[in-house]
């Protein structure tokens, strides 16, 4: 309900206006949600993977002090201009994203919980287990570590915005995958070794013998880049003739469902552009109109108000 007072009626003693110099509001001055650098896809293996392994009280020491936190805002997928904590939910939805500060302390956290010699490296080996449908890890085998490469760099595109992903080489048991970070992006030793565990076990689960993934360079040890080595047993000839047989009925479908795939996740994040741009404007024309103006909400308490009616009722939302 908009008010538009228009002429001195409003007294310091109303009881909408308690006695004091600040205006109650049940919004904090000006929030701003996270940058979208991180999307939640990213979380959504890890945290069934520590219910199961760590149970209820494993996972609340990963996410505490970052969920729940108002430093740490997401924009509501329905309302975009309704700014609000992240919480678990938010983190299983790839509708959302996260600054790479909050996924940096995200996975710090986890070497809390997982005790183990190489916790990152069996985090992200875990958390691959929660993540791939055993359809997706049949293509996988079928389709070989070339198209699995390849997708990868396009995912890793679409669902970060911190670093691009670059398949160096390609041989019949081995691949070279480089990690550029974008500038103002610190690389972190615990991604990389999230990221050796999540290789390891795509490959692993897609059937593949003998895996082992190695950093040849780190960026976050002084490197220019991140430099991944993953190698694996070699396939006889009679599997590669069969599997050349299948790949070609099902690369298509794969191709088509992944396009139909990016295409509506873009569209999505724009309309939420979209919406954000003219939550912005409405934002600006409230603050600036030189109409005296208050919103109020149900329980009779003021979302906003604007500096003309500052002016007038002689209180400040300071």
């Amino acid at each position: 309900m908009l008010v538009n007072p228009s002429y001195e009626k409003v007294k310091h003693q109303d009881p909408l206006f308690p006695t004091g110099k600040a205006l109650p509001s049940t919004t904090p001055k000006d929030p701003q949600p996270m940058p979208r650098e991180v999307n939640c896809n990213n979380f959504r293996g890890l945290i069934p993977y520590l219910l199961n392994r760590y149970g209820n009280d494993g996972l609340q020491t990963v996410l505490a002090d970052l969920t729940n936190n108002p430093r740490y805002l997401v924009a509501d997928k329905f309302d975009p201009s309704h700014f609000v904590p992240v919480t678990e939910e938010h983190l299983l939805d790839p509708a959302y994203w996260v600054s790479y500060e909050f996924a940096v302390r995200l996975f710090g956290n986890l070497k809390k919980v997982v005790q183990d010699p190489d916790p990152l490296f069996n985090a992200g080996l875990g958390a691959v287990k929660e993540t791939l449908s055993k359809s997706v890890l049949f293509a996988i085998r079928i389709l070989g570590p070339g198209l699995l490469f390849r997708q990868a760099q396009k995912f890793n595109d679409r669902f970060n915005r911190t670093k691009q992903l670059v398949l160096v080489k390609l041989g019949h048991d081995f691949a070279l995958l480089q990690a550029n970070y974008y500038p103002g992006f610190d690389a972190s030793k615990d991604i990389c070794n999230w990221l050796r565990g999540m290789y390891t076990g795509v490959l692993r689960l897609a059937g593949f013998k003998e895996v082992k993934v190695y950093e040849l360079k780190c960026r976050a040890q002084g490197d220019e880049y991140c430099l991944f080595r993953l190698t694996w047993k070699k396939e006889s000839l009679l599997a590669l003739i069969l599997k050349g047989i299948v790949k070609k009925s099902l690369k298509w479908a794969i191709g088509d469902l992944v396009a139909e795939y990016e295409a509506s996740v873009h569209e999505r994040d724009k309309l939420i552009e979209k919406l954000t741009e003219s939550e912005q404007r409405y934002r600006s024309v409230f603050e600036n109109t030189a109409t005296p103006t208050i919103i109020v909400e149900e329980d009779l308490t003021i979302s906003m108000a604007n500096v003309e009616f500052e002016k007038l009722s002689g209180y400040t939302k300071n």
